[in-house]
């Protein structure tokens, strides 16, 4: 290092090293009034890359202002949140730079006035100041004493950023509301299926995907195969299945773009706010999630009950009234049983280990995690290094063989529907005049394609299509609940309020090697919600396509010249399928354990919102304490109970309305009498509703207005310049940012042209489709 009196330069450097600014032509330094706050300075001056003097300055400011794209395209995908790195201004920091929250709220706003909605999108609306602008009006952190209307005003301007919806689950706000951050993620489709401490990677995900578009489709799938024909059935259920990763992909990046965790807060974001038509929004997508949880889980209890009744009363003296019972029992046992049994085991001195807020142990806690290490190793005492056990006292162990008493339900449906699959397929082939012959399979799947007859039978056809589009797409209500399941990296996960962790680097490391690390971690969790919607769908859909042709073409007459009977909507009630066979018996039992075990996954959303809604009308005491855990009880009590009211009531209706729309007289079962309520509850609620609104054009319409309708949000420059003169000016480096910003801009628009591809070519032509045309067939119909 040379001496100052050596040094050229030192003439014209300060006497301490001392930040710059960025717009500066001579990189001035900075009053001592205004010093950043720290992690948010420059270089010092020994550091930086001074021109000499008579160096063009110009080239120079150049340079320094390509620093923002470098550092965002070293660190993430343009335009994503976790990439932004801290900026200033015209000699001022960024407030509340050091996070990647408050960093987001400088982003572009959208307002939500006669100004926008004139559709220009020049670039002087892009970078136009606002006349009362502050950074600390965009930042969490409000002041100490901050007065009501104040707050009214910060809590408004958060509202109106770009996307809004952001201000529902801001810690600050959370904290405001009574309720605290905890309480906040903890009772919305927000939190997702794993809860703190556990780590949900891309298979389990995927299992959870897989477990929540199966429950109970397999069993309804055989007469749409057997009424379209395999040649038919198969690409549908492949498109559909493409579909349905596409949606909950778009979903995934629409969510993040706006900062959403959950279909309401996106909807926050979409719809305007003028005149309030957000909260609009909000509601209808909560609607949309509760009635989607509620009959999916109504389903399953359906479904059920069925293959109880199939199992315990004897086919002779089966009426159709059992079926209601069996519903009513189920539904009643699934809500009494998870609030019962932890008193119970508590009253009879068994340790239950259950905590109501925060379960130590969920039911997606892996096998290697459940039980304690054999060696307590302590590094803190060399003579504890080989005592057995840990040293505090505490409860004897529980035996390695109980963690399969805690296996997480999509594991059970892993195992279950394969193996029963399995069985069945292999059971009917023994049986007397069902199984046929592999020639006469390939002649009577050639006959079933009814050619001639797809006009004149389109309506009925269209009620088989929409029950093969609704195995996929049935479960889109869900997609925030598998999105915010899935763990992030420790190194991305404290600024989006995950987990609040850093990544320890090695400081050995060369700066190169941490920069590689850490865009790996970035790409790695940007690609592991779609790898986790693949590998979840895919297994569906092989899963649904076995099912379907084993049922369609098991039950097929062994001859073309017999008349073809189509299996009925459930097929295990099918009275085909003999009730004493004992293979046939161990399918039944297999497949009852995997539609009880999916039973709380798929309320587990509903419940959610209920104690959402019970939230806003019982709010908790202003301290905490006993009172705020009753209150707490109280409303996780209340909104299980109305859900499952809710949802006992549904499963009533499907299964006692189709029986009161016939006259109600017949009291013996008929053939085909079971599964007709679930078959046609598909259609309407999971085919036209949740498949073709919310999988397809809730996905599309979003896509449409946050990405092509409203401007882009803003990269590298901040949403509100303090001034117009920097950018108005040709030859500054704020100039040279702007032009850097409409670069990427559109870089970026070029990137998504497969997602419009998908988006536009696929996703909303087929919503529409099924909407309309689905519903105009089932109208006429019947």
């Amino acid at each position: 290092m040379p001496s100052s009196a050596d040094d050229p330069l030192s003439s014209s450097r300060p006497s301490s090293p001392e930040p710059y600014t960025l717009s500066s032509p001579h990189l001035a330094p900075r009053p001592a009034a205004h010093a950043p706050e720290p992690g948010n300075e420059r270089p010092p001056a020994d550091d930086l890359d001074l021109p000499p003097p008579g160096l063009d300055e110009t080239r120079h400011a150049r340079r320094e202002a390509k620093w923002p794209e470098d550092a965002l395209l070293r660190t993430g995908e343009a335009g994503d949140e976790d990439g932004l790195l801290p900026y200033e201004r015209d000699g001022e920091p960024v407030a509340g730079a050091s996070t990647a929250r408050q960093q987001r709220s400088l982003e572009t706003a959208d307002e939500e006035d006669d100004d926008d909605e004139d559709g220009e999108d020049d670039d002087d609306d892009l970078f136009s100041p606002s006349p009362d602008y502050s950074p600390a009006d965009y930042t969490d952190h409000a002041p100490p004493h901050e007065s009501a209307a104040a707050r009214r005003e910060r809590r408004r301007r958060a509202r109106r950023m770009y996307g809004g919806g952001r201000h529902r689950h801001s810690r600050v706000f959370g904290a405001e509301d009574g309720e605290g951050e905890a309480a906040e993620d903890e009772e919305g489709e927000g939190e997702g299926a794993i809860t703190v401490g556990d780590v949900g990677g891309v298979g389990e995900v995927a299992g959870l995907v897989m477990a929540g578009s199966l429950s109970p489709l397999p069993l309804l799938l055989p007469i749409a195969c057997a009424q379209l024909g395999p040649g038919l059935f198969v690409p549908l259920l492949a498109l559909a299945s493409v579909l349905a990763w596409l949606g909950g992909v778009v979903i995934g990046v629409e969510g993040r773009y706006v900062g959403a965790r959950s279909f309401p807060a996106l909807a926050s974001g979409v719809f305007p706010h003028r005149f309030k038509l957000h909260k609009l929004g909000e509601f209808l997508a909560a609607a949309f999630v509760l009635g989607g949880s509620i009959v999916r889980t109504a389903l399953g209890v359906v479904a059920a009950a069925e293959v109880v009744v199939d199992l315990l009363v004897p086919e002779r003296r089966r009426r159709d009234w059992e079926r209601e019972i069996a519903v009513g029992v189920i539904s009643l046992v699934w809500l009494v049983v998870p609030l019962a049994v932890p008193p119970i085991l508590t009253a009879l001195g068994l340790n239950s280990r259950y905590n109501p807020r925060r379960p130590s142990s969920s039911h997606y806690t892996r096998l290697s995690t459940v039980s304690t290490p054999d060696l307590a190793l302590t590094p803190a005492s060399p003579a504890s290094f080989f005592t057995s056990g840990p040293s505090d006292p505490s409860p004897p162990r529980r035996p390695r063989w109980t963690a399969l008493l805690r296996l997480p339900p999509w594991s059970i449906a892993l195992l279950t529907w394969p193996l029963a699959l399995l069985i069945l397929g292999v059971r009917v082939k023994h049986l007397p005049l069902i199984a046929p012959s592999l020639s006469s399979i390939v002649e009577t799947t050639a006959a079933k394609v009814h050619v001639p007859d797809l006009p004149s039978t389109s309506s009925g056809l269209w009620a088989y299509i929409l029950l093969t589009f609704a195995a996929p797409l049935g479960s889109a209500h869900e997609t925030f609940y598998y999105l915010s399941s899935l763990a992030r990296p420790s190194s991305t996960s404290s600024a989006r309020g995950a987990a609040g962790q850093s990544t320890a680097s090695d400081p050995l490391d060369p700066p190169s090697a941490l920069s590689t690390k850490r865009e790996r971690e970035r790409e790695g969790r940007r690609n592991q919600y779609p790898l986790a919607l693949l590998i979840g769908h895919g297994t569906a859909f092989v899963l649904h396509l076995g099912w379907a042709l084993v049922g369609a073409l098991s039950l097929s007459p062994p001859s073309s010249g017999a008349p073809f009977e189509p299996p009925t909507p459930n097929l295990l009630s099918d009275p085909r399928l003999p009730r004493a066979d004992g293979w046939l018996i161990l399918v039944r039992i297999l497949v009852l354990a995997a539609l009880l075990v999916q039973l709380e996954p798929d309320s587990r959303v509903a419940v959610g919102r209920a104690r959402r809604a019970i939230r806003a009308v019982k709010p908790l005491p202003a301290g905490s304490g006993e009172g705020s855990e009753r209150v707490r009880a109280v409303r996780k009590v209340g909104a299980r109970c109305a859900v499952w009211a809710l949802v006992g009531v549904a499963a009533w209706a499907v299964v006692g309305v189709p029986r009161l729309a016939q006259g109600g007289e017949r009291q013996k079962k008929e053939v085909g009498g079971h599964g007709e309520g679930m078959m046609r509850t598909v259609e309407w609620a999971l085919g036209v509703g949740i498949g073709g609104v919310g999988g397809c054009l809730v996905p599309a319409i979003a896509y449409l207005v946050l990405f092509h309708l409203r401007r882009p949000r803003a990269i590298l420059l901040p949403s509100f310049p303090t001034s117009r003169s920097s950018i108005s000016s040709s030859n500054g480096p704020d100039a040279l940012l702007a032009r850097k910003e409409r670069q990427m801009q559109r870089r970026l628009s070029g990137r998504r042209i497969w997602t419009d591809a998908g988006v536009f070519g696929l996703l909303a032509p087929v919503g529409v489709v099924l909407v309309v045309r689905g519903t105009i067939a089932l109208v006429k119909g019947g």
